[in-house]
């Protein structure tokens, strides 16, 4: 079989699309900033806030479904343009410069950092070596299993696949095999891996958002997004309602989770790409920059994110202050100091 061969591909930067790929980076600091104040235990390395919110459990919880499965969406899209363009050995050196230079460089030098972030939120437990960099390693699987489809000009049948399943019945035929691999995880919520050894329950769950957005890339089908919205809440009550009744000790099937999940993250993943589709203009300077650099913000703010909350709880009252202060202070430092060599 003879390797296909690159072609080319539009530039346009799609800027709905780069303002939400930075979105999903940057809700990350909201997350990690949350976790102190979010009741029902923490993380290993995090300190404890004395006063603790089920608002902010709920908030980073409904985060959390849909923020990575947005990100690994928008990666295989992306990274579908990438492959035409460049042709495989060229895409896999790109993808080694931005995905595996980067995350070497900041595991060496963040991790020795975070035993003394752990000591000064009195943590007892320390975070596992991948910290929030984990889903680098799998970018960078996905990239290579892709680039493989690409040399034996397998890319195509993907293609063909993906304009079969985006354009019957409105793409809801992609969240049948989320739906059955949710399950494997508690209360149908995807973990953080925590050893550098690929877990294959994560690498098939966000496999398919990763697969799903190239697909999306061929065929670039209109999107309802306002209905998609509405059925995003609905879909998001239900699986929040299904989760406490869990944890309440109720015995929830573990498919019922499963399905409201999936559905929360198709419906809320199809309305924020339908939106980003659409929208044409020109970002605001200072917007186009915060988007530019958010991908060195998520790289550098893990530990500023855990220190923060602590030192600012000891000045401001309550929860939703020091919070919003921590998170906003953790992304205007990281800001301040993006490098361009890097990133």
């Amino acid at each position: 079989m003879v390797p296909a061969q690159p072609i080319a591909v539009p530039a346009e930067r799609l800027p709905g699309l780069d303002l939400l790929r930075a979105l999903m980076m940057l809700l990350g600091i909201v997350v990690h900033t949350g976790i102190p104040y979010a009741s029902g235990g923490t993380s290993p390395g995090y300190w404890v806030a004395p006063q603790q919110s089920i608002g902010v459990t709920v908030l980073l919880l409904v985060i959390h479904h849909w923020r990575m499965p947005v990100f690994f969406f928008l990666a295989g899209l992306f990274g579908r343009r990438l492959l035409l363009r460049y042709g495989a050995a060229d895409f896999l050196r790109h993808r080694a410069r931005r995905i595996l230079l980067p995350w070497l460089v900041s595991l060496a030098v963040i991790t020795p950092v975070m035993p003394w972030v752990a000591e000064w939120n009195r943590s007892a437990e320390r975070h596992a070596a991948p910290l929030h960099l984990w889903f680098l390693e799998y970018l960078l699987l996905f990239s290579m299993l892709m680039a493989a489809l690409w040399r034996w000009d397998a890319l195509r049948r993907l293609d063909q696949l993906g304009g079969w399943l985006w354009r019957r019945a409105g793409g809801l035929w992609l969240l049948v095999p989320t739906a059955l691999t949710l399950p494997l995880f508690p209360y149908a919520v995807v973990p953080y891996p925590a050893e550098f050894l690929p877990w294959w329950q994560v690498v098939v769950t966000h496999g398919w958002f990763y697969a799903a957005g190239a697909m999306f890339d061929a065929v670039r089908p209109a999107l309802p997004w306002r209905r998609l919205i509405l059925l995003a809440l609905i879909a998001t009550g239900l699986n929040l309602w299904l989760t406490e009744q869990a944890v309440r000790g109720i015995d929830i099937p573990g498919w019922w989770l499963g399905c409201s999940a999936s559905l929360e993250i198709w419906s809320t993943l199809g309305a924020l790409t339908g939106w980003a589709m659409e929208y044409s203009r020109r970002p605001p300077a200072a917007l186009r920059s915060l988007a530019d650099a958010s991908y060195w913000i998520y790289l550098v703010h893990f530990p500023l994110a855990l220190v923060l909350p602590r030192l600012l709880s000891a000045v401001l009252p309550g929860i939703a202050l020091p919070l919003a202060a921590a998170a906003g202070l953790t992304l205007a430092i990281s800001w301040g100091t993006r490098s361009r060599r890097l990133v």
